[in-house]
């Protein structure tokens, strides 16, 4: 009979310690999706900004680009005027 209580304490046992488990790993999974739906919003926020500053950035590499053109083109200009001009010095052409 001892040994019958014995082996029911020590089963009883198990099942506690075995429910403790299950419980403490209900907890950390509820916990994560709790974490994850928080985070969720934040994230779609953080990628709307992203989105927004990568437009940005792409429009002002064109503005960038349009300007560098045009001030290339503007040198060019000057330089073809200062050799015309040198050549007037020069030559008096």
């Amino acid at each position: 009979m001892k040994k019958v209580l014995q082996r029911m304490k020590q089963f009883l046992v198990f099942v506690v310690k075995y429910i403790k488990s299950v419980v403490i790993l209900a907890t950390i999974f509820i916990s994560c999706i709790v974490f994850l739906a928080t985070l969720s919003p934040r994230v779609a926020a953080l990628e709307q900004k992203v989105t927004h500053l990568e437009s940005r950035l792409t429009e002002s590499e064109h503005k960038f680009d349009l300007t560098s053109t045009k001030l290339e083109t503007t040198l060019q200009q000057i330089s073809t005027d200062l050799q015309i001009i040198k050549q007037k010095l020069l030559y008096g052409k």
